[in-house]
């Protein structure tokens, strides 16, 4: 072979490689969105769970207790955990927010209900 020849091989070898260590590039990164991705879900969901188990145990304990309360026990828990309540266009909603486990925020939630029924015609 001789050297020219020899020259062009090696020129076009090294051109796949870079070609092809490009595209792996472009692969490990895709790779590592996808990665970061799953942590990301990851922890939604051990921060769900945790959620649910603590909300849980509130209710438990909250209805173990529930048919002894007092009238005023009953209101405090209310005013507790009733952040708003709005009456709007025949529709109520309550946001309530039930705090959460040690530094982890508060859990909230928001339900909205009609209280008078629609008339038709």
């Amino acid at each position: 072979m001789t050297f020219q020849r020899s020259a062009f091989v090696d020129h076009e070898v090294i051109t796949r490689y870079k070609l092809e260590m490009d595209r792996l590039r472009v692969r490990r990164k895709e790779l590592e969105g996808f990665s970061h991705d799953l942590d990301r879900r990851l922890d939604y969901e051990r921060d769900s769970k945790s959620a649910l188990r603590h909300l849980e145990s509130i209710c438990h304990r909250v209805a173990d207790r529930l048919d002894n309360m007092s009238f005023e026990e009953l209101q405090e828990i209310l005013r507790l955990v009733v952040d708003r309540f709005t009456v709007e266009n025949g529709t109520a909603r309550i946001d309530t927010v039930i705090p959460g486990p040690k530094d982890e925020g508060q859990l909230r939630a928001r339900r909205s209900e009609l209280i008078e029924p629609q008339r038709c015609g």
